[in-house]
């Protein structure tokens, strides 16, 4: 049978709308059901590369935060380190300016020591300056309030050891002050931060609370460097004197500093 050109060109025809419909509804259809079919793995791909990509960024983050407060911590350590520097210069200071306001600066050379450390068994302590700033044995050191707290006892270069007047075997001349008068004494050290003063005539009268002070005589100590309060008498008919414990005053000092009595 023969074909004619008619029915070849019907033929193209139908072909070519075959192809047209193909392309435009089933590739769609198949393109959609493809995308379907592997869109949950790009997503979860996709997902999961972001959530690596801010955990990522989120430990760089992380490392420039430590970074950033371990910065901060070492600022604020200086800047702590500085607030206690100052705040200690301003305690000398105001120290200095009490001392001065006693009008100490004009009666002696006084030179500012910082306590390093307490000797409880000894009735010592240790202060920072020595031979270099001009310490000597046997200075007073006393404190911004006139005080007495002791003399220098070993002098080395840089430190010195500070002899409290309680110190067994401590004595120094001393005068209690009753009224208007003043009655002397010797003061005894008794080791353990305590301290009596003996001699006292047996037919004056003392009572707790009289004030006791230091004595030119002797020579040790400037006068009138307070001592410490009388707490308890005792009396002894054998002797003539009575006796009395002494509250040291130095026990209520709460400052690090002392100041050393040089002559002028």
């Amino acid at each position: 049978m023969k074909i004619n050109f008619f029915q070849i060109v019907i033929l193209f025809v139908f072909l070519f709308l075959i192809f047209f419909l193909v392309n435009n509804f089933f590739y769609q259809s198949i393109k959609n059901t493809v995308f379907s079919i592997f869109s949950p793995v790009e997503k979860f791909l996709w997902q999961k590369g972001n959530s690596f990509s801010q955990w990522r960024n989120g430990i760089f983050e992380i490392n420039k935060i430590k970074i950033d407060n371990n910065e901060l911590k070492k600022e604020n350590l200086l800047f702590k380190n500085k607030i206690i520097e100052l705040a200690n210069i301003e305690k000398e200071n105001k120290e200095l300016r009490q001392a001065l306001g006693l009008g100490l600066e004009r009666e002696y050379n006084l030179i500012l020591a910082d306590i390093i450390s307490k000797k409880t068994e000894e009735d010592s302590i240790l202060i920072n300056q020595g031979k270099k700033n001009g310490l000597k044995e046997n200075m007073a050191v006393i404190t911004n309030e006139k005080v007495l707290v002791g003399k220098i006892g070993k002098v080395f270069n840089d430190f010195s050891q500070v002899n409290l007047i309680s110190q067994k075997g401590f004595n120094f001349d001393a005068k209690v002050i009753v009224g208007e008068s003043e009655t002397l004494g010797a003061v005894h050290g008794q080791g353990n931060f305590k301290i009596k003063i003996e001699l006292l005539p047996k037919e004056l009268q003392f009572k707790e609370g009289d004030i006791v002070v230091t004595s030119l005589l002797g020579g040790i100590f400037p006068e009138n460097l307070l001592i410490g309060k009388i707490k308890t008498i005792k009396k002894n008919d054998l002797t003539p004197f009575q006796e009395a414990e002494i509250i040291p005053c130095f026990k209520e000092i709460k400052s690090d500093h002392l100041f050393i009595i040089s002559p002028k």
